[in-house]
């Protein structure tokens, strides 16, 4: 996954983007943008909705013949209930270039 490289002549004080605002660093280094935090940037109100426009980026990437697995790793999370226990919700970790391509399949 590549990062943005800035010009030398960009002001670095200048407030992030709101996608870079939500970029998050793996352990490894890498970047990357969880589903869910993407979605609001992009107007999708529902989950449902959302995800079919993953599904679509999905076999875009396919179709450019990457590896999907390189770009869109499953990263579900347990959200925990007031009256306990939990249910899992479906999450994905995405590369730069698979949230490029849901923001043009959606």
């Amino acid at each position: 996954m590549s990062s943005l490289a800035l010009s030398g002549n960009q002001d670095h004080n200048q407030s992030k983007s709101p996608f870079d605002s939500i970029k998050r660093i793996d352990r490894e280094g890498c970047e990357y943008w969880l589903a869910r935090e993407l979605m609001g940037l992009l107007g999708y109100g529902q989950w449902k909705r959302f995800a079919d426009a993953i599904q679509r980026a999905i076999v875009s990437c396919q179709i450019q013949g990457e590896l999907t697995e390189n770009h869109f790793a499953g990263a579900d999370n347990l959200v925990k209930r007031p009256q306990g226990g939990g249910s899992r919700q479906e999450d994905y970790k995405l590369s730069r270039y698979a949230a490029y391509l849901i923001a043009m399949n959606g």
